[in-house]
């Protein structure tokens, strides 16, 4: 697929004359790649790069700019992503993938464009700002999420098992995914200053303005996620906090009770001996005047523990 800058992109077939002084984009699969491109300076470099794609990154050359562009999916960020490689010229922006997944994205991106188009670096840079253009709805999502898990632990939702279960899940599932868009942004606000930094001179003082405002607003987006990180780590703790507490209760419970039952134990073993000669086995009164002693033990006890608030 082809593409060409007449004040803003128009797609062309592929087979059409080249317009002179346009600026081209085009997007390939990887075997077109290798037959199209296999003379260009760096083929083996951009052939080994786009074959192994994990993260977002370009590398600077005299004569192009080359990288990758890795995407995480916004529901399963950790399990869907998508990959495609890419290389800039002077006047021409190659994407290399098979899957369909850059040109899908490259006809939305089309869909919204607005501006002239005059160089390379304009048009990746908008591409680049299409990608996270709606990020911050994504972001809002996982801080409502993490709002009604507030609620759902500040509520007592989850002191039963299965609500325990299910808030751990959500808080593992919900880190993950924050951790891969961070790293994300990350990726990006590196590939962008490096690109903002024109080593090669390739961009113009305008271009490189472009990338830094594409690096600021990332920035922006890394520092919410930050934030959401730790908000998470906080309702995690406040849940860890509200379960300790639950499980000291019943520890303390279960204290309390052994607490009382253990003079009673004591008084069972000692009078379970049956010595021939204990004062109290042949006396008349002997199981009545035991029961009173334990009853009067145990109400003692609960007197002084409700005194000293133990319960």
């Amino acid at each position: 697929m082809l593409f060409y800058t007449d004040k803003e992109l128009k797609k062309y077939a592929e087979d059409a004359p080249v317009p002179e002084e346009r600026i081209a984009v085009e997007i390939i699969g990887f075997y077109e790649f290798t037959q199209k491109y296999k003379s260009y300076p760096r083929f083996s470099f951009i052939e080994k790069q786009i074959q192994n794609v994990t993260i977002c990154k370009a590398d600077v050359f005299s004569e192009c700019i080359a990288g990758t562009m890795c995407i995480p999916d916004k529901k399963v960020p950790r399990l869907k992503s998508a990959k495609f490689g890419f290389f800039m010229m002077k006047h021409k922006l190659v994407f290399i993938d098979d899957s369909g997944i850059a040109e899908k994205i490259f006809d939305r991106f089309m869909e919204v464009q607005s501006m002239e188009k005059t160089t390379v670096a304009h048009i990746f840079s908008e591409f680049l700002e299409f990608l996270i253009g709606n990020n911050f709805e994504i972001i809002k999502e996982y801080e409502e999420t993490l709002q009604n898990l507030e609620d759902k632990v500040a509520q007592g939702e989850a002191d039963d098992n299965t609500g325990n279960n299910e808030i751990e899940k959500s808080f593992l599932v919900i880190k993950r995914r924050l951790a891969v868009f961070q790293s994300y942004y990350q990726q990006l606000m590196d590939m962008g200053t490096y690109l903002e930094e024109n080593n090669n001179n390739m961009f113009s003082e305008q271009d490189c303005r472009l990338f830094s405002f594409f690096v600021s607003r990332v920035n922006r987006y890394y520092d919410m996620v930050s934030d959401l990180k730790e908000y998470a780590a906080q309702i995690s703790d406040m849940y860890e906090a509200k379960i300790n507490a639950r499980q000291n209760k019943i520890m303390k419970t279960l204290t309390v009770i052994t607490s009382i039952f253990m003079p009673l134990t004591l008084i069972v073993g000692w009078y379970g001996m049956n010595f021939r000669y204990m004062p109290e086995l042949m006396w008349e009164w002997g199981y009545w005047a035991v029961i009173f002693i334990c009853v009067f033990i145990i109400l003692a006890e609960l007197i002084y523990f409700k005194h000293k608030k133990w319960f």
